[in-house]
């Protein structure tokens, strides 16, 4: 019948039909299997198509007596979530293969196969998947992937950063390679540079100190920067590259490939003199190797990534013979090799569309797991696969609708009628054969079915054969109910002991709060005025930052964050203020508009950015053109964007710096300091925490600021740029001053005392309040509050 199409033998049933035999008369060629055992005919009734259901109710009472025997080697997993699926499945895995046993994961979900694979990891166990590995995630493929995305000097820098990481490239030097991939990481892509550039490649070849130096950490100075690379000389010497190619790139062939470069000799370079300029020069070539046109042909498109892939690969050294090495790099040169026999073919299109059809074509291609040298014991299988293999302990993983069985894509064009008049498949072929693959899956051995009550979006509906299964067992009495509930006793088992590998086998007490007292000679001697009031917050953050010299690493290349958007802003108002320094226009409103336009332009290099905070500031233009006509009538600004410093008489003597955003002087010789925030603190918070505008005022009173006269500070001021366009004026600044005169050298005396601790967020005060340390001081596993005994170190 068509109405049973979704039965596992419809097929067998109509080959019979179309042949002119009885599918029930077949011959066994085995008599003894005549019998199926009581597994089998459990199963057999469960799955009988929907029209014949009623036959449960005529059959299932005679199966009664053996529903324990039938069931007693069936498991069922139903986990809250995929990953857990996969690990109540690792762990059925390795107990076969401890116990001497092979055992198979058979499951159309690709996902859930991978997911299985890694959990296995964690015993050293590598599967034998039959679907192998997808090209796009070996190491070729991905390094193939990631070049297809270089795109000259735009390149961004974390992809350039994974690039220069990939473990195949420049394979033939890589500890020389490592080593200066990881001081340009820090030194450059880390640093203030947007997108990387030859000019930037130059300035930091020319910086390194001494060749094969190791490389300085990022922030400390180095002395002797100046020169250049590419200015004369040959690509050893950092100049321009000497190459039979136009433009410098190795043309390392691939194995079996011909061409210019085919069959080199081995360049003489080796990792001993594989210096900085050497490096840079050899990334400087690729990162200015012009992209093809937008509208390129698919072939100019190819030849363009292969030149890169093959020089990135080679390295300084311009051996890339690792790439197309092993079982994964001989399918990458196989794909490699199509491509270009097919590439004339190929129509014009823009890089993103190449990218997208590289990506698909890796995608498309399996390489085979013998190539990772699996277990042949523990086998992955796909519901074809597993039609001819037989294992000891068999799991069918995924068993939820959609999943397995797969819902059948819908016909746009045929409905079902049209399609069998026209004798093509129904659509629901799929879901008989796929019920075949788990009849014939479950009925043998020992059987542990699994799926997950949830996938990363919603809950799940299991599959039709489950609930028919279910529903069965369940319709069958008290024998049928306490089988399936054996059944899921015995996966909730290995649930729990899945669970339990992640779960720590005592308590372990949590560690207290931190309150480390280093030695007195190891506390810093040198305090900034911001960090005066972290320390009056956090003594932890300080040290962390000054005694241990903890720094958080900079973000890849510059971003248009909060940070840059103050800088910017700064830098703006700065060149502002100093162009009027000596003269107020009499209509600021154009001069002010043309300075920030020309500031923003020089620093800003993201065009939406740059027009978004350009349109912030004109904004602010009125409040910020009236307040500054009233700051000018008091005095005129002699100080903008200095340092300074005093040195403050303890024992031992400490050092206060502070780097001030602008002091003004008034005739009479008193001093005004100002300083601009994005959202500036409550006068409150001023008193109590941020001490910086008193700090700074006690420096400038001490003529610590280089062109400003020592004289006594009367205001303090901070500056708002937020959408609040608000300033907060230092209460009493006088009194303010002379208050922090007093009381700052008692404060820092105090944590020269080694009993002093630095205690982690002592007085924390903002709900929102967080710290670049607080994973290493562990916060959340204590409370603002927790008692800290101190920890001498």
């Amino acid at each position: 019948s068509e109405t049973a199409v979704d039965h596992p033998q419809w097929g067998f049933a109509r080959l019979g039909r179309s042949m002119g035999f009885d599918p029930a008369a077949v011959p066994l060629w085995v008599p003894e299997a005549a019998d199926q055992g009581p597994r089998g005919r459990l199963m057999s009734l469960a799955l009988r198509p929907a029209p014949v259901t009623d036959q449960w109710r005529r059959e299932g009472p005679d199966l009664v007596p053996t529903l324990a025997a039938a069931t007693a080697e069936l498991a069922l997993i139903e986990a809250p979530g995929p990953r857990a699926e996969a690990e109540a499945i690792a762990g059925v895995l390795r107990a076969a293969l401890a116990a001497g046993q092979t055992a198979a994961l058979i499951t159309p979900d690709r996902s859930l196969a991978r997911r299985v694979a890694t959990a296995l990891d964690r015993w050293g166990i590598n599967p034998d998947d039959s679907a192998g590995r997808p090209l796009g995630l070996t190491p070729p493929g991905v390094l193939i992937r990631l070049v297809a995305a270089l795109d000259g000097a735009e390149t961004p820098p974390a992809l350039l950063a994974a690039i220069l990481k990939h473990p195949l490239t420049a394979a033939g030097a890589r500890a020389g390679h490592m080593a200066h991939a990881r001081s340009f990481e820090l030194e450059v892509l880390r640093a203030d540079t947007p997108r990387p550039t030859a000019e930037t490649l130059a300035a930091w070849a020319a910086a390194d100190p001494a060749p094969n130096a190791p490389a300085p950490r990022a922030g400390e100075d180095v002395d002797g920067r100046g020169g250049t690379v590419g200015e004369g000389g040959s690509a050893a010497d950092g100049g321009a590259p000497s190459s039979d190619t136009e433009d410098g790139l190795r043309d390392t062939a691939r194995p079996g490939g011909t061409g210019p470069g085919a069959g080199a000799a081995p360049d003489p370079l080796t990792e001993k003199a594989l210096d900085r300029r050497t490096w840079a020069a050899w990334l400087a070539r690729i990162l200015t190797k012009p992209p093809p046109a937008q509208d390129a042909l698919f072939a100019e498109h190819l030849a363009h990534h292969l030149d890169l892939l093959t020089a990135i690969a080679a390295g300084p050294t311009g051996q890339a013979d690792a790439l197309w090495a092993g079982e994964a790099g001989q399918a990458a040169a196989s794909l490699v090799e199509a491509l270009e026999a097919a590439a004339a073919a190929g129509g014009a299109m823009s890089a993103g569309d190449y990218r997208r059809a590289i990506t698909a074509l890796l995608a498309a291609r399996d390489v085979p797991a013998a190539a990772f040298a699996p277990d042949p014991r523990i086998l992955i299988w796909g519901t074809i696969e597993a039609r001819i293999g037989r294992a000891d302990v068999t799991v069918l993983g995924g068993l939820n609708e959609g999943v397995w069985p797969k819902q059948p894509a819908p016909d746009p064009w045929l409905n079902a009628t049209l399609r069998r008049t026209l004798g093509l498949p129904a659509t629901e072929r799929q879901i008989g054969l796929s019920a075949h693959d788990f009849q014939q899956a479950v009925s043998t051995g020992a059987v542990v079915l699994t799926r997950a009550l949830r996938d990363e979006s919603a809950p799940t509906v299991a599959a039709r054969w489950m609930l028919r299964l279910e529903n069965l067992l369940l319709g069958l009495g008290p024998e049928g109910a306490s089988a399936w509930t054996a059944m899921r006793a015995r996966g909730a088992l290995w649930q729990a002991r899945a669970a339990a590998l992640d779960r720590p086998a005592a308590k372990i007490p949590p560690a207290p709060r931190p309150a480390p007292a280093p030695p007195a000679a190891a506390r810093p001697r040198r305090l900034s005025a911001t960090a005066v009031g972290t320390l009056l917050r956090d003594p932890y953050t300080i040290y962390a930052r000054s005694i241990l010299r903890l720094r958080p690493l900079d973000p890849l290349g510059r971003t248009a964050d909060v940070r840059e958007r103050g800088t910017a802003l700064h830098a703006a108002l700065e060149a502002f203020v100093h162009g009027t320094r000596d003269a107020w226009p009499s209509d600021p409103g154009p001069v002010f508009a043309e300075t920030v336009a020309t500031s923003l332009a020089a620093s800003v290099p993201w065009p939406a950015a740059r027009a978004l905070w350009q349109a912030r500031l004109m904004m602010l233009a009125p409040w910020f053109l009236e307040e500054e006509a009233k700051r000018r009538m008091w005095g005129r600004p002699c100080v903008l964007e200095a340092a300074g410093a005093l040195d403050l008489p303890l024992s031992p003597p400490i050092t206060l710096t502070a780097r001030v955003d602008r002091i003004d002087v008034a005739p009479d010789g008193r001093l005004a300091i100002f300083d601009y925030k994005g959202t500036p603190p409550t006068a409150n918070e001023m008193a109590f925490f941020d001490k910086q505008l008193q700090v700074e005022a006690l420096i400038a009173e001490a003529g610590g600021f280089p062109d400003c006269p020592a004289a006594p500070v009367t205001h303090a001021e901070m500056i708002g740029l937020g959408k609040d366009k608000k300033t907060e004026v230092l209460p009493d600044p006088i009194e303010a001053i002379a208050k922090v005169r007093e009381k700052l050298p008692d404060l820092l005396a105090t944590y020269q005392n080694p009993d002093t601790p630095y205690l982690a967020r002592s007085r924390p005060q903002r709900l929102t309040y967080a710290s670049d340390y607080d994973h290493l001081s562990r916060f959340g596993e204590w409370e603002d509050g927790a008692d800290a005994p101190v920890q001498r170190l």
